[in-house]
């Protein structure tokens, strides 16, 4: 069983700094807890992209802070609020493919990981909008090199833009700009299984043709789903991630609150199977999720 744990958008400022009247770096810290508490015996820790609000170096700083004492290993994907040399400067052992994008690969038995860079920082066309993500030919040609070399593997695919419309109209236009050749690679290789990515600050999961994806809705601010129009209503919730579990098949289980919750009533299975009967605490206790 592989077992990753997918967190997006932390949107990280300075220590103190509001993003829509939240504080990012505590709500982000708040995951790291609930993930080194809950999940310390994951493989692989990935944050796809947004890791700050303006791509400064005091707030990439602060994520390297954040991430000194997680117990696993940590994989960092760029979006579009970011800023490539920023973060190279602060994270210099991130590993880069030819073009200098953050991109590598991981493999996990027959598990092939993927990492993309959509960052679109300086490729950006008039009347496009800033926040649209992108790849270059160099990286999809890196991309197919990655697939083709897979061999047996199978392939997870993380990724800050969505490489298709989940229609939801206030983002169609900033999805990846370069889908159709994308999804070229992606079918003439036949071996991508699953696709993780952020940006939508919505939680989904879902299929396109043989290939399932799933989104998080990040770790500070969401939107409420509208599917009739263009406006975007920001608003307040808890911090959530993802775990993803690999064996034959991929599942995704959403951790949609972090902290301690209350406990109303349990249960301990039987060993015999026999049923179980539902019982409330003596006294209020709490979980730490």
């Amino acid at each position: 069983m592989l077992k990753l744990v997918h967190v997006t958008d932390p949107h990280l400022r300075p220590e103190g700094e509001l993003v829509l009247g939240m504080d990012p770096a505590a709500r982000f810290q708040q995951v790291m807890h609930s993930v080194s508490r809950r999940h310390g015996d994951a493989d692989l820790l990935v944050i796809s992209g947004d890791l700050t609000d303006r791509g400064d170096v005091v707030s990439y700083k602060l994520l390297r802070d954040c991430l000194k004492e997680i117990p696993i290993s940590v994989r960092l994907l760029l979006g579009n609020h970011d800023k490539r040399d920023n973060f190279r400067a602060v994270f210099p052992e991130a590993r880069i493919s030819p073009g200098g994008h953050v991109q590598a690969v991981d493999d996990f038995g027959d598990v092939r990981l993927v990492y993309l860079d959509t960052l679109g920082e300086g490729r950006i066309l008039p009347g496009q909008r800033s926040a649209i993500g992108r790849l270059d030919e160099d990286q999809l040609a890196w991309l197919k090199e990655q697939l083709a070399g897979a061999c047996e593997r199978r392939v997870i695919i993380f990724m800050h833009h969505p490489p298709r419309s989940v229609h939801v109209p206030a983002f169609d236009d900033i999805l990846l700009a370069d889908r159709d050749r994308f999804w070229s690679v992606v079918q003439d290789a036949g071996n991508v299984e699953h696709i993780a990515f952020g940006h939508m600050h919505l939680t989904m999961t879902g299929r396109w043709g043989p290939v399932s994806f799933s989104c998080n809705r990040g770790t500070c601010h969401k939107i409420a789903l509208n599917l009739d129009d263009r406006r975007i209503d920001w608003v307040d919730g808890d911090s959530t991630y993802d775990v993803i579990l690999v064996d034959e098949a991929v599942t995704v289980h959403h951790v949609d609150r972090v902290g301690p919750i209350t406990v109303t009533g349990f249960e301990i299975p039987t060993d015999d199977g026999s049923p179980t009967v539902l019982q409330k605490p003596k006294d209020a206790t709490s979980v730490y999720i």
